[in-house]
């Protein structure tokens, strides 16, 4: 093989090889920078590293990006910036358990199953977890490392796209609606102003009259 062919060779290698790794993550790129164009985000900035998102949305800071990590299905980070009344953690039973040691005491919730949900005050899970978010979070953790991570200054919700390098367009789009849609219920539950408490004047017992 004289040269020529042997660096024109080269060239097509290289050029496919970049293909395979650059295509996938750029295509997800571009689909996260218009679900944030769709989703109302307001001062948007993206990273071309990174593959993501940040802005803000209703006076939240959002960010979304993609998450590549060894041994787990590809995912999208959704993180927005909120002030709950306490913590809360949904993920599949069995997995990461062991990292929970010492964290929110684990609450039973009728009608998720398959979920450990973990709650601190107690009470916070009963509050936040209707049937109807309850159905959306069916909808969205469907892998086993998708999870819900509510904390005093952010909600992070993590969710699988299809499995596979090649990842559908329409996939992508309905994997990051998914998320933006329990993540921005979630957000409405927890900006609500708590319920007022009215101030009962204490009694007074008067001592009876003598004749």
């Amino acid at each position: 093989m004289s040269e020529g062919l042997f660096f024109v060779f080269w060239l097509a290698a290289a050029a496919g090889i970049l293909t395979l790794h650059l295509g996938p993550p750029a295509r997800l790129r571009r689909r996260i920078e218009a679900a944030a164009a769709e989703f109302g985000w307001e001062q948007v900035s993206t990273s071309w590293i990174f593959g993501g998102a940040e802005g803000v949305w209703q006076g939240h800071r959002v960010d979304l990006v993609r998450l590549r990590q060894r041994g787990m299905t590809q995912r999208v980070r959704l993180t927005i910036a909120v002030k709950p009344p306490g913590m809360l953690r949904i993920r599949f039973r069995g997995v990461f358990d062991f990292l929970d040691f010492g964290g929110p005491p684990v609450v039973e919730v009728p009608r998720v199953e398959g979920l450990q949900v973990r709650s601190d005050p107690p009470e916070l899970a009963a509050s936040l977890l209707d049937p109807e978010l309850i159905a959306l979070i069916g909808h969205t953790l469907v892998a086993a490392y998708d999870e819900i991570d509510l904390q005093p200054n952010r909600l992070r919700i993590d969710c699988s796209l299809e499995p596979g390098y090649f990842i559908d367009q329409d996939g992508i789009d309905e994997t990051l609606r998914r998320a933006w849609q329990l993540g921005t219920a979630i957000v409405e539950v927890t900006d609500r102003p708590a319920p007022a408490q009215t101030a009962t004047a204490p009694s007074q017992s008067r001592s009876p009259t003598r004749p």
